[in-house]
């Protein structure tokens, strides 16, 4: 649906965004008894979803990618 409306909508900049994996309250549930101390803080995720809104980037699917441990998020484009 967000294809067509960016189609019809040229004008808009419709983002489909996927932080990917973070280290949460809310996502450990998810994998329960599993260590994800090694996924990324938000704070680490927060930077690139900033510079998505910064840059306005052709509409599409973006995910966020660590770089490495200690390095901020960076987005990528997704082709789906």
């Amino acid at each position: 649906m967000s294809r067509v409306l960016a189609l019809e909508e040229p004008a808009l900049h419709l983002w489909w965004l996927d932080p990917g994996d973070m280290r949460t309250e809310m996502h450990q549930p998810a994998f329960a008894g599993e260590d994800i101390s090694g996924r990324p803080l938000p704070e680490a995720v927060v930077p690139a979803v900033l510079e998505l809104f910064a840059t306005r980037p052709a509409s599409g699917k973006w995910r966020g990618q660590l770089v490495g441990p200690e390095t901020p998020c960076r987005l990528r484009a997704h082709r789906a």
